[in-house]
């Protein structure tokens, strides 16, 4: 894993997620908050893996790193949501540290679902379920 992966991972998440944010600071500042954030998870992913941690885990704590405190309202409601829906799931993904990163794979599809107008608001639940569950089984969570 290098630098370069973090900060298009962080500049990818903020320009989805928090536009705004971006909007109120210079190219200048906003390259320092991404440069400094994608260090640590360097940092992070260098120790775990130093520590004989598999990559997939290593990856996972240094992303945490990278987004910490940057969680939005769709990641709260996509945690919860899980946690309701995939009880078993989640919790053997809090155990193993990958549930971030699934969270951050379901977020645009998630994001997508709340803005299409023409899919009735009942059956936006069954497509994220949907979704999930094929995240799910296609990523060996």
């Amino acid at each position: 894993m290098n630098q370069n992966y973090f900060h298009i991972q962080l500049s990818e998440y903020l320009n989805k997620n928090f536009p705004i944010f971006i909007e109120k600071f210079s190219k200048e500042e906003l390259l320092e908050f991404i440069s400094v954030r994608s260090q640590l998870a360097e940092k992070e992913y260098e120790y775990q893996r130093k520590k004989g941690l598999e990559i997939i885990i290593a990856q996972e704590l240094a992303i945490q790193v990278l987004f910490e405190n940057l969680m939005s309202d769709y990641e709260v409601f996509i945690r919860d949501f899980m946690e309701k829906n995939f009880s078993d799931t989640f919790e053997y993904m809090m155990a193993n540290k990958n549930l971030n990163l699934l969270i951050i794979q379901i977020l645009p599809y998630y994001h997508e679902l709340l803005t299409d107008t023409e899919i009735p608001i009942e059956l936006k639940k069954y497509e994220l379920i949907t979704k999930i569950d094929n995240l799910i089984l296609s990523n060996g969570f």
